[in-house]
């Protein structure tokens, strides 16, 4: 579980905020887009997994996250590019493969059952704990991976609204309203209770406020809700 949780974390990491327009649209044109951003996950992959790089079994399951990944991507862009329109639940299936693919680290038992490095420096203490690991997995997707889920979400249920997907600093503020959420929710207690006040003090320094704010406020509220639900539970079993 130890390594799964940081090649995991590396994905998310490399899958979104490190996954540019400039890449995507590289991936666009050439098959080789895909392998490159697969590497930039395997990068990823190393930096997280540093401590453990010396194991001959972590090169073999980071080769086959880059060489899975990789064509993973280039199919995922031939079939939503050139036979059908990307959507909601591509998104979901593709994001599930990927963890599916990382998965096969249960099967080295090598790396299954590896624990964290002993020592007693904070950079140590901060690398080996799985609760902020899956906490910043879970800023990551709700942050990040909800701009995506937003714009999907628009595009299948609220063309008829108009609506325009948030871009430039309005997409930046989403991110930042989504991690702040989760961060009230995974603590647990009451802390999700300041959601309320909140919302009312968004909605009061709100100078205009049109449909399209609120929608985004109650599409950031849900998406970080469930991501923030999603990880409390997550904490609660690696505990």
């Amino acid at each position: 579980m130890f390594i799964f949780l940081r090649l995991l974390l590396a994905h998310f990491i490399a899958d979104f905020p490190l996954q540019l327009s400039s890449i995507y649209n590289f991936k666009l044109k050439h098959v080789w887009g895909s392998f490159v951003h697969s590497a930039i996950v395997v990068l990823v992959c190393v930096i997280l997994n540093i401590p453990f790089l010396r194991t001959f079994d972590i090169w073999v399951v980071i080769f086959w996250i880059w060489l899975i990944h990789g064509l993973q991507d280039w199919g995922k862009v031939v079939y939503c590019e050139k036979i059908k329109k990307d959507n909601l639940w591509v998104f979901f299936l593709d994001q599930l493969l990927h963890i599916a693919l990382i998965s096969v680290v249960f099967l080295i038992p090598k790396l299954n059952f590896m624990t964290g490095p002993a020592g007693d420096s904070l950079i140590l203490k901060l690398y080996n704990n799985n609760t902020l690991v899956i906490c910043l997995m879970g800023y990551v997707f709700a942050g990040f991976g909800g701009v995506f889920i937003n714009l999907y979400v628009k595009e299948a249920f609220l063309k008829l609204l108009e609506i325009k997907v948030p871009t430039g600093r309005k997409k930046y503020t989403g991110i930042a309203e989504r991690v702040f959420i989760v961060m009230l929710i995974v603590p647990g207690g009451y802390w999700f209770t300041l959601i309320i006040p909140y919302l009312g003090l968004r909605v009061w320094l709100k100078k205009s406020r049109n449909k399209e704010f609120f929608i985004d406020l109650v599409m950031n509220v849900v998406i970080a809700t469930l991501v923030g639900l999603i990880v409390e539970v997550a904490v609660l079993k690696v505990m």
